[in-house]
């Protein structure tokens, strides 16, 4: 209440001398404690206190004051100027002081404004205390238990909400962990924020709960979300020389994040002649290859792409043509070229066979079971052919 009628006051100054010449001023105060929430110290214990102030006016004195946890002043000093300016003092919690949250205060008061600037910062009082540890770690299976060779993450920030309130911005170290030690009893609500790229594994709130003269340890598992393209190719088994084909390229996003930019590569067989190819592909001549650049692709998302191309009508004995593609991709969390290959197709190319015919008769084919029906036929004609002259 005492603060808020010197703010009132203040303001109403303010208000009078508006029109009067001012001198420049605006003081600002750094005031540190320590411990800081959510440590607690108990009756009997100190708490000290520093404290900064610069100023352009003329100092008239400066007020330190604590007051309950009902809002009453329990303790002031007052330093005359020139004191007070930058000052430290160690505040010795009195016997049988209740648990709660308390405040500190600094006021500058000036010559020209009077009350020109304060300051205050809140510490704990608790009689029933205990210890916390939170470790975050690297959950690589995903299964929400810290496993042997699941290593700590350092630089992580772990956000802690406690009885006598909060939130405290706390940095994992370089184990992957925060102490905070003589912290009151109770249930404390721990959120861990995620950095690009990984997710929970663990549950984005974890409540632990401190219990007296205890050591309570809390481990939250964080994992990398899966950057993944599977690619994969379909075309004819069998072709003839001559005849246009058509290969069918899946690229599917099977990983959690967006893929900004995949490039797809088909080197094309030798045998084949490029013809056209549908989502924009580049045909390189010279190295007989189609490209394809394709943009954002979301998670779960995928694309077919086409390409034509045409058997060399000019194969004369059999082949077997071996066509297989692959995709590249940047990884958005690791920074780092990824890729995968598609699988191999394979097509058979039939080529016929010349059959003989001498004098004339001109290369026709005959199958093979027709050939023989027909042998067979001759030899019945030529052995009856041989009875019927005995006859």
């Amino acid at each position: 209440m005492k603060k808020l009628i010197a703010l009132i006051l203040l303001s109403l100054t303010l208000i009078v001398n508006f029109n009067q010449a001012i001198p420049e001023q605006g003081a600002s105060i750094l005031l540190l404690r320590n411990p800081a929430p959510p440590q607690s110290v108990q009756p009997g214990e100190q708490v000290h206190f520093e404290w900064n102030i610069i100023a352009s006016s003329t100092e008239d004195y400066v007020r330190f004051f604590i007051e309950n946890p009902d809002g009453d002043d329990i303790f002031e000093q007052q330093y005359p100027a020139p004191e007070g300016m930058s000052e430290s003092i160690d505040y010795t919690v009195p016997a049988g002081s209740p648990d709660g949250v308390y405040w500190a205060g600094v006021e500058y008061y000036s010559i020209e404004s009077g009350l020109e600037a304060i300051a205050m910062v809140s510490f704990y009082v608790s009689t029933l205390r205990g210890d916390l540890q939170i470790v975050v770690f690297n959950d690589t299976n995903s299964n929400g238990i810290r496993d042997p060779g699941e290593n700590g993450m350092p630089d992580i920030i772990v956000r802690v909400d406690g009885p006598l309130g909060g939130p405290v911005t706390l940095s994992t170290d370089s184990d992957g962990a925060c102490l905070l030690t003589d912290i009151p009893v109770g249930t404390y609500n721990i959120e861990v924020e995620c950095p690009a790229g990984y997710i929970n594994t663990t549950g984005t709130m974890v409540e632990a709960d401190v219990i007296q003269d205890s050591l309570t340890t809390v481990e939250v598992g964080l994992r990398r979300m899966k950057s993944q393209i599977e690619a994969s190719k379909t075309g004819p088994s069998t072709a003839d020389p001559g005849e246009i084909i058509t290969y069918m390229i899946r690229i599917e996003n099977t990983g959690e994040v967006e893929i900004p930019s995949t490039t797809v590569v088909d080197p094309l067989p030798e045998q084949v002649e490029y013809l056209s190819s549908s989502y924009g592909g580049i045909y390189i001549i010279g190295d007989n290859t189609v490209t394809w650049n394709i943009t954002a692709l979301p998670p779960g998302a995928s694309i077919t792409i086409e390409v034509q191309v045409k058997i060399n009508p000019d194969l004369s004995t059999p082949t077997t043509i071996i066509n297989q593609a692959s995709a590249h991709w940047e990884d958005p969390i690791e920074g780092q070229i990824e890729d995968s290959q598609t699988n191999e197709v394979t097509t058979e190319v039939n080529v016929g066979g010349g059959g003989g015919g001498g004098g004339g008769g001109g290369g026709m084919q005959v199958p093979e079971f027709n050939l023989t029906v027909m042998i067979a036929t001759a030899i019945m004609i030529l052995l009856l052919t041989k009875k019927f002259r005995r006859i």
